[in-house]
């Protein structure tokens, strides 16, 4: 939910343009995987490594603990978090977590 109000917020505040965020969801290899993605404006590139640094945010008015509690309770149940800037313009965020048998 997190990921997806995040987009929602990029592309309202980053242009008068009309915005396109983009869920995909998939199992591969026992994992399953959630991508969001959304069309503008991405991450700058100096804050990529820090965004999921507790009480880290590109916001003005956010306070940085959503993409960190994302990425603890993920690891916690052996997934994983990433992020990545699209080539076309915005930020991928890619969730992978196992299937449990």
């Amino acid at each position: 939910m997190n990921l997806l109000v995040n987009s929602i917020q990029a592309i309202t505040y980053a242009s008068d343009e009309e915005g396109r965020v983009e869920l995909t969801t998939a199992v591969e290899d026992d994992v399953a995987v959630l991508e969001v993605r959304d069309s503008e404006p991405g991450i700058p590139a100096e804050y990529l490594d820090r965004i999921f640094e507790g009480f880290f945010t590109t916001k003005e008015e956010g306070i940085g603990i959503g993409l960190a509690i994302c990425q603890s309770i993920l690891l916690a149940h052996n997934g994983s978090i990433s992020v990545s800037n699209h080539a076309n313009g915005g930020v991928h965020f890619r969730v992978s977590l196992p299937l449990v048998k």
